[in-house]
């Protein structure tokens, strides 16, 4: 997914509005993104790709 996604919206694609995200998805990846900063990560791609659950 990230991949593709990438190709079209380049690779923070989870932050271009473009994608059509819906509000639940935009809220996971800002609590990601919060949670990596909290735990002293990076939120770039591969942080944030990696801890996102794609609706697992």
């Amino acid at each position: 997914m990230n991949r593709e996604l990438a190709a079209v919206y380049r690779q923070a694609w989870y932050d271009n509005s473009r994608a059509g995200l819906d509000s639940g998805c935009l809220a996971r990846i800002d609590q990601t993104k919060r949670e990596l900063r909290k735990n002293k990560y990076p939120d770039d791609l591969s942080q944030v790709v990696a801890s996102l659950s794609f609706g697992l």
